[in-house]
C-alpha cells in the first residue's frame, strides 16, 4: 500500500508541476479562463 501512495504522489506532483507550466506559458489569460470556469 505505501508504495503506491508513493507512486500516486508522485504522479500527482508531476501532473501539478505540468499544470503550472501550463499556466506561465499562458500567462494571465489561463487566470482569467479559471475565474470563469471556478468561480
Amino acid at each position: 500500500m505505501n508504495e503506491t501512495d508513493e507512486e500516486l504522489k508522485e504522479r500527482k506532483q508531476e501532473l501539478d508541476e505540468g499544470y503550472q507550466k501550463l499556466s506561465e506559458d499562458k500567462g494571465s489569460q489561463v487566470g482569467t479562463l479559471s475565474l470563469y470556469f471556478y468561480p
